[in-house]
């Protein structure tokens, strides 16, 4: 079923693009305004509470929009999928090894548009604060971590539930 999942991404680039999309600005958006809460822990006592307040604010509103971005793109790939779900069934796959299927193709694209998030927002982050830009970045695998496992529960979700 792996093999097959990973075929089935090549022959789908514009759906698996959009998922892609979709994921990768969420998390740069996500983890960019995370480095602001995080920054918050040295700053000023005025400054802190104004870091924390954007950050958590900012990038909780983002974190919901891309949950429900990245689940609707999977949705309607899946909803594309129905023949092909059907021929598999046909052909004597059973319905969790269909789901199993798509779920694993969700994840996927989502981790690595996760991982490539998180790259790119240790950068951002770091422009939005320009202060420690050429600091250490020890932000930068526990974000990926985290945006991969957000993005991984809402494809998951969005498959089983949609």
């Amino acid at each position: 079923m792996t093999a097959l999942a990973l075929r089935s991404l090549r022959h789908r680039l514009p759906a698996v693009a959009a998922t892609f999309v979709a994921a990768l600005l969420g998390t740069t958006m996500m983890a960019s305004f995370a480095t602001l809460v995080e920054s918050a822990v040295g700053a000023h006592d005025d400054d802190r509470e104004l870091l924390i307040i954007m950050g958590a604010v900012v990038g909780g509103w983002d974190a919901l929009i891309v949950l429900f971005s990245v689940a609707s793109t999977v949705g309607i790939i899946a909803e594309q999928r129905i023949r092909e779900a059907s021929l598999l069934r046909t052909i004597g796959a059973t319905p969790r090894q269909v789901r199993t299927l798509i779920v694993y193709e969700a994840g996927v694209v989502t981790v690595l548009a996760g991982a490539a998030g998180a790259a790119v927002a240790s950068i951002g982050g770091k422009i939005l604060r320009p202060s420690t830009f050429f600091a250490e970045w020890p932000d930068v695998p526990r974000l990926m971590c985290f945006r991969a496992t957000v993005s991984g529960f809402g494809s998951i979700h969005a498959l089983v539930n949609g």
